[in-house]
């Protein structure tokens, strides 16, 4: 699989650590899915931070 945000092995074993730990029977979660939420609330606190200085 190619995945369109490059990173390391060990990052995206720990991304489909937490995927699994948050699906369920009835919803699957994807690592991708948890990579772009964290990628969304970084850049978000980064934007908070930038209007602070």
């Amino acid at each position: 699989m190619q995945r369109k945000l490059p990173m390391s092995e060990s990052t995206l074993q720990i991304l489909e650590q937490v995927a699994e730990e948050a699906s369920s029977d009835e919803r699957r979660v994807s690592p991708m899915q948890i990579a772009a939420l964290l990628v969304e609330d970084a850049a978000k606190g980064l934007a908070e931070q930038l209007q602070q200085d």
